[in-house]
């Protein structure tokens, strides 16, 4: 029996806060996408413009990485069944309806907070969410490339980069591809390659955290040949945050050193503990480089 039927008399309300809860966890994906935010803010810091429509920027951009959880609920509802019967989803806490209500609030939500700053960055939006949409649909592709596991995740990580060039559109007030900064480019391709950094650690494993039926990157490309992986993302994000702005972010190369630490002692010691303390590394990784770039990066240039 669902959990719906089980508590007939929860409510929407109810029943929404339990699935953010258990699926996009309040104080983590806030303080994410609050500093994924306000890196490009301090990137493309806006000039002449009211803190309201600042703010309504900042909340669209938590709407559209909820939205992109509400995508993945529906994508994964038949493995969950199977593999993860206990999400809200699987377990029927909530229905697809709920779900495809959510996305529809969400996009007019964030159409809404982006059509203030005018007509291109509005458009730049539009191509964010369409390829969002694309993603959802898994490209219309899925039979082909869901077993690619390297390339599902790199396809489905342009879609933050893709927001990044939104946002810095917007805070610009850019009117064309030509007047965005050209670090604006630079700081998406940081953008992509962190959140690829995020994506390749959580699925990398100790032989003994390995599970049947679950795919990872560990099996796919070794221990060693993972966390290669990851260092080269992590290092050529580095790079890109230097280019971005033409200036050395000695704290972010710490960091990196740090991660690549981290990494060495894993493939080296080859147990759920340090499988445990890599994934957590490369999981708060963003977190870390993005602290460091408000802290000590270089700030843009405003108007």
């Amino acid at each position: 029996m669902s959990e719906a039927l089980e508590h007939p008399t929860r409510t929407a309300l109810s029943k929404w806060l339990i699935f953010v809860k258990e699926r996009f966890e309040p104080i983590t994906h806030v303080t994410l996408v609050g500093l994924f935010y306000a890196a490009h803010l301090k990137l493309t810091p806006p000039c002449g413009v009211d803190h309201w429509k600042i703010l309504a920027l900042g909340f669209a951009t938590l709407a559209f990485f909820f939205k992109l959880r509400l995508y993945d609920e529906v994508k994964d509802y038949e493995t969950d069944l199977e593999l993860n019967p206990g999400r809200p989803l699987a377990r029927g806490l909530v229905s697809h309806g709920d779900l495809f209500r959510g996305m529809v609030v969400c996009t007019v939500l964030e159409a809404a907070s982006f059509a203030l700053w005018g007509m291109f960055p509005f458009l730049l939006f539009s191509i964010a969410a369409g390829y969002s949409v694309l993603m959802y649909h898994e490209f219309f592709i899925a039979k082909w490339i869901r077993p690619l596991l390297t390339t599902y995740a790199v396809s489905h990580t342009v879609v933050s980069a893709l927001l990044g060039i939104a946002i810095s559109g917007s805070l610009s007030q850019a009117t064309s591809l030509e007047s965005l900064p050209n670090r604006v480019w630079f700081f998406a391709g940081s953008t992509w390659c962190l959140f690829n950094v995020f994506e390749f650690g959580r699925k990398t494993f100790s032989n003994r955290e390995e599970r049947a039926g679950v795919a990872s990157y560990s099996k796919v490309f070794g221990k060693l040949g993972a966390v290669v992986l990851v260092i080269c993302m992590a290092g050529v994000a580095e790079y890109c945050f230097e280019r971005s702005l033409s200036a050395s972010f000695l704290s972010g190369r710490i960091a990196l050193g740090l991660l690549g630490v981290s990494g060495v002692l894993f493939v080296q010691q080859n147990n759920p503990k340090f499988g445990r303390i890599y994934r957590t590394g490369t999981s708060v990784y963003i977190v870390i480089v993005y602290t460091l770039w408000l802290l000590f990066g270089p700030k843009g240039i405003g108007c």
